[in-house]
């Protein structure tokens, strides 16, 4: 901010003139209506979309069918859409392989991995992949049973039970069920790729994670069993 004062002295009075403020002021923060200069926002189409292939899917025979729920970031904007097999060997058909949301039939025993595949009216393209294992039944003869599990509610509430591949060997098809502090009676928990029911499991960063479908906080210390 600058000041400028003229001071003129006629003897014996002294007379002020002017005297008043002067701000600087930078052309390009204002233009020459005097309205601030609004900024847009950054063109969503500027960046690839975010694409999510959806969670990975566990089925056990003689269930050979699943769906998948992709999902991508500003569907409007969305050109194409293709999903493909990038590994994994055995049948399999993709009923229509151009929409986000579709059925696989005809699966075989094994391990696949898909791929879900977006071009949007930019040109630009969005990818994610999900798996999808496919289980013989198991026989039932083994047991392990995990006492006393802690809830956690972070969003919703569940079980978690870390490595659990050190305790089920991998590619072996289970089945899990929690009995309550409440109860005598184990409930079975349900495969989240298959059926939604009270108690659902999916497997998550090689652990097993048991959820409830309640939005209460429950306080006791159930037990988890796993058959296969």
């Amino acid at each position: 901010m600058l000041k400028l004062c003229f001071l003129f002295l006629l003897f014996p009075v002294v007379f002020f003139i002017s005297c008043k403020k002067e701000e600087a002021t930078n052309p390009a923060q204002l233009p020459s209506s005097g309205n601030p200069i609004t900024i847009p926002p950054a063109n969503p189409l500027h960046t690839a979309p975010n694409v999510f292939a959806g969670a990975d899917i566990y089925l056990v025979l003689p269930l050979n069918s699943c769906t998948f729920k992709g999902s991508a970031q500003y569907p409007k904007n969305i050109k194409t859409t293709s999903w493909k097999k990038i590994s994994g060997s055995g049948s399999f058909v993709i009923e229509n392989p151009t929409s986000l949301e579709t059925k696989l039939h005809n699966l075989e025993k094994g391990v696949y991995a898909f791929e879900l595949s977006t071009i949007d009216t930019a040109g630009l393209t969005g990818k994610d992949t999900v798996s999808v294992t496919v289980l013989k039944e198991a026989s039932g003869e083994n047991e392990v049973i995990f006492k006393d599990r802690q809830w956690s509610c972070p969003m919703g509430c569940n079980i978690r039970i870390e490595n659990f591949y050190s305790f089920v060997p991998a590619g072996t098809a289970f089945k899990a069920y929690i009995k309550r502090d409440h109860s005598t009676e184990w409930v079975e928990v349900m495969n989240s790729s298959q059926s939604w029911s009270k108690y659902m499991w999916t497997i998550y960063n090689n652990g097993l994670e048991i959820l409830e479908d309640q939005t209460e906080n429950p306080e006791d210390t159930p037990d988890v069993k796993i058959t296969f």
